[in-house]
């Protein structure tokens, strides 16, 4: 994984120019952050110390982490109020990850086909795809396990807990390496 370090800078020493996201003037003197995406990258993103330091999947320079972090980064099964919610949070997931994982498929086909041939590279690439598939067909077992009904000596609240619990079990369970 190649996420970018973000490095912090407590008193600038000349004027750094403008803020990536907000715009502001970096002066002299003042804090910021800074990082480079990409391998040898001497592009850098900056930003001021007064700006929310950016996701890892904004730091990420391959797009397929970059979309399994984002899923990552936004499942969140604490705001779920009934099974619908945790259903629909459980198949947005799985739908993300599966699109990596057939990026990665994709790639190694091209690369096979480029080379006319299977390559060290194309066969890891085609194991990142069938992890991200696998994967995605754990948590889609799982939206179709969580149970449609409440225990009769469960509350409303201890049916969703442990309808969370479930879900976030089931997507952290199966996680791959990427």
């Amino acid at each position: 994984m190649s996420v970018a370090r973000i490095k912090s800078v407590k008193k600038a020493r000349k004027d750094q120019g403008e803020c990536g996201d907000c715009g502001k003037q970096i002066r002299a003197g003042q804090p910021y952050k800074w990082w480079t995406v990409g391998f040898r990258s001497r592009y850098k993103h900056k930003r001021c110390d007064e700006c929310i330091t950016p996701m890892p999947s904004a730091r990420e320079s391959n797009p397929k982490v970059a979309a399994i972090l984002a899923v990552e980064e936004t499942f969140d099964t604490t705001s779920a109020k009934c099974r619908e919610d945790l259903v629909s949070v459980l198949e947005d997931a799985a739908s993300g990850i599966r699109d990596a994982g057939e990026q990665w498929t994709e790639s190694a086909d091209e690369m096979e086909q480029g080379f006319g041939h299977e390559t060290e590279q194309s066969n890891e690439q085609r194991e990142k795809g069938e992890a991200a598939e696998g994967w995605a067909e754990a948590i889609e077992n799982a939206v179709h396990e969580l149970d449609e009904e409440k225990g009769e000596d469960e509350s409303d609240d201890e049916y969703i807990e442990r309808l969370r619990t479930e879900a976030q079990s089931a997507f952290d369970d199966n996680q791959m390496d990427y």
